[in-house]
């Protein structure tokens, strides 16, 4: 039907779709904990009574699983002796400088499984911090309630971040990317039947996301009845929960019409899914699997990097602000809560002007 539901019932629905999420995280999360030390289950019950989001939880979690996956695996740590019953202190207070040292340097690699094959790459200094940073938090904790009597892991600095640099995505790319929905070069027959099923929905997928700014979990959680073609606005569930209204212009208006009469009317078929973007499995569409989708048509049209989902919200908002100006709107239009955050990233003179500036310089010289 396309009957338009009550503003009540779209944030009902959206607000559904968020709280989902939420439990399946948090249950990720708690089979994780399950796996460490008894201890430390205090740690993480100290995290949720903070209000951590669920996501913050699962990460923390995964960080402190490597920690204590090293600990357990180091030589002559802890033998014949009851792992998870231990203590904050008999376990923590056991490491000295050198140990927290030893952890840390077995963060600047990870591996990847490819087959039988096992190969090293170096983990980014982002990632090294930010497991640092977990380690650093569940260190402070025990030590401030009294559970630990040393805290090694503060002497530790944290990896020095380089600055990103920001990539967005040039008109032509733009260009490249959408033509590649329709290049059904290499497909067989069968591959060209299926992708025809699709194609206008990954189409509106990549001109909603260049044409809007959202996010990618913004945009999986976009019901139909979110959608209001009247007012050229979209109700989305920012990252928090918060409810807000983002306009659309004619070319994403375009887009998601030509999916809603074509793609969406076979996927949501005999289909009581609210999602307004659907898996050929008829089910909404996760995060992971519109990552897939960005990158596999970055790589079709021949982009010399890999795109992803942040990158169509980078581009968006550096065009934006490079047409208008205003740092404010962008701020706001990215739903950003300080604008010293979008300043960081998008503030920066065009490579444009850089190169106009450059041409000045050269008056130097002449």
């Amino acid at each position: 039907s396309s009957d338009v539901c009550s503003s009540d019932l779209n944030f009902f629905m959206s607000e559904e779709y968020v709280n989902e999420l939420k439990l399946k995280t948090l249950e990720d999360a708690d089979r994780i904990i399950d796996t460490l030390p008894d201890f430390s289950k205090r740690f993480f019950l100290h995290l949720k009574q903070k209000g951590k989001s669920p996501r913050t939880i699962l990460q923390y979690a995964y960080d402190l699983r490597l920690f204590f996956a090293f600990l357990r695996g180091s030589a002559g740590f802890m033998d014949n002796e009851s792992f998870n019953a231990m203590t904050a202190s008999e376990m923590l207070d056991r490491l000295d400088l050198e140990d927290i040292q030893e952890y840390i340097s077995t963060l600047e690699t990870y591996e990847v499984k490819n087959g039988d094959q096992i190969k090293k790459k170096l983990s980014s200094p982002a990632a090294q911090a930010r497991r640092l940073s977990s380690l650093r938090s569940m260190y402070r904790y025990f030590f401030r309630i009294g559970a630990i009597q040393k805290n090694m892991v503060d002497l530790i600095d944290l990896p020095k971040m380089p600055d990103k640099v920001v990539m967005p995505l040039e008109k032509e790319q733009i260009q490249r990317v959408i033509e590649a929905v329709d290049d059904t070069s290499g497909m067989t027959d069968l591959e060209k039947i299926r992708h025809s099923k699709i194609a206008d929905r990954d189409k509106a997928i990549l001109i909603t996301l260049l044409g809007t700014g959202i996010r990618v979990s913004e945009l999986c959680g976009i019901d139909y009845t979110d959608i209001d073609y009247h007012n050229g606005t979209i109700m989305i569930t920012r990252k928090g929960g918060d409810e807000d209204i983002v306009s659309f212009g004619s070319e994403v208006e375009d887009a998601l019409l030509a999916y809603q009469d074509g793609s969406y009317m076979f996927l949501s078929a005999k289909n009581d899914c609210p999602a307004f973007f659907l898996s050929m499995q008829r089910k909404r569409l996760t995060p992971r699997s519109v990552e897939i989708l960005v990158k596999k048509y970055g790589k079709k049209a021949g982009i010399n990097f890999s795109i992803t989902p942040h990158t169509m919200r980078r581009t968006f908002a550096t065009h934006l602000y490079e047409k208008t100006g205003d740092i404010r709107l962008t701020a706001d239009a990215l739903h950003h809560s300080s604008v010293d955050t979008t300043a960081k990233h998008y503030a920066k003179a065009s490579v444009e002007k850089k190169r106009e500036a450059a041409k000045i310089a050269d008056d130097l010289f002449k």
